[in-house]
Order: structure tokens, then sequence, then C-alpha cells
């Protein structure tokens, strides 16, 4: 069955924003590329803001999708008291693992755009990023705040950006060597270190300045 030309369009955009950037990619090269006339952005998306939100959503929605269902397994099993830092971290880390492997070809394409996204200097792109997880982030922040009172919100979600992108390049990792076949990856192993890694990070006294204020 062929694609849709909304699903086309999707491809394109997120071939293109991968490779060069939102600002460096124009809606004729997008609607080029998926063999669309001009106006088929804004009749299916409206703009090419909304159409990256959309190759956001696209991808991202599975992914917050399962993290919901299990932070709210999570929650009921350890209440009343709040669950281990370990095992919120991988309720928030371990579905963007699974589902980008399932998505296989089409996981490593919307990892390089993961990877764009801490490259890229234009805010707008930036900002229509970090919206995709405010629902998520509402979610998890207040049980990472307990699990973590000496960080406020703004260096939480900080500290949590972090471990995004520190996501991504390991899932990015995996991929990559199993597809070049140079070494074997274990993605349990990579996610626990990772785990591991970014709990760490996260207990991290507060440095302003060079100067470290314990907890």
């Amino acid at each position: 069955m062929n694609a849709s030309t909304s699903e086309r369009l999707l491809d394109a955009a997120e071939f293109l924003f991968a490779e060069r950037g939102f600002d460096a990619t124009a809606v004729r090269e997008i609607t080029r590329r998926a063999n669309a006339n001009l106006a088929s952005v804004n009749y299916h998306f409206g703009s090419k803001n909304e159409l990256l939100d959309a190759v956001f959503k696209r991808r991202l929605d599975p992914i917050n999708q399962e993290r919901i269902f299990e932070l709210q397994r999570l929650v009921h099993e350890y209440q009343p008291d709040i669950p281990p830092l370990e095992s919120l971290l991988r309720t928030f880390l371990a579905p963007p693992f699974r589902v980008l492997q399932q998505m296989g070809a089409d996981g490593a394409a919307f990892l390089r755009l993961l990877m764009r996204v801490h490259l890229e200097t234009n805010s707008e792109f930036t900002l229509r990023f970090r919206a995709q997880f405010e629902q998520i982030l509402s979610r998890f922040v207040p049980l990472f705040q307990q699990a973590l009172p000496h960080l406020n919100t703004s260096l939480l979600n900080q500290r949590l950006f972090f471990a995004i992108g520190s996501m991504s390049h390991a899932v990015t990792w995996i991929l990559n060597a199993q597809v070049l076949a140079k070494q074997h990856a274990d993605p349990h192993s990579v996610l626990e270190e990772l785990i591991t890694f970014t709990a760490a990070g996260l207990r991290a006294p507060i440095a302003f300045g060079g100067n470290i204020h314990e907890a």
C-alpha cells in the first residue's frame, strides 16, 4: 500500500530537519522529497512549525503513552511511599529504548532528528521539542522532586533534559552497533548503565560558578 501524502510529508520533513536543521529546510524541499504539491503542507498541517510538531508527535506519542502506563503501575506498587529514583528513571528511560528499537530504521531516522535538537540554535525548534514533554514532565517531576529534594524545578528540568540527550546518544549507539555489526550492544545492559549514570548525575550536589553546595 502506498503511503499517504501526510505520511510522506512527515517522512520527508523528519529526514530533512535531521540532515539540515529546521531553518535551513524549505517547505519546497520537503514537498519535493515527498512527491507532493507545494500547498500540501498547509493543507495537511497548517504550517512548517505545525509540521514539525506532527513529526515529533508521531514518534513520541507511543513512547509517552507507555511511560504513563508504567508510571501508574509503579506509583500503585509503592504507594504511599515514593518509588526509588532508579525505578522512576527506568520508567522514564526504558520506553524509548524499547519503542525506538522496534522502529528499526525509522527509529534511527528519528534519533538523528533528536541529535539535531541538541545542536540546533533555533529556539523555536528546541521549544517545540520540549513542549512534547510537558504532559510527561508534569507527571514525573513531582515524584522526582520528592526523590531529589535538593533540586528546584528549574534545575531538575535541566538535568532531565541532559538525561534525554544521554538516552538519545545511547540508543543511537545501540542501533549503529547493531547495523554495522562491529560489536555486540546489549540494550538491557546499556539501559541499566544509563540509569546508574543518570541517577548519579541527578543526585549530584548543585554547582554554581564552580562552587559546590552540598545538599
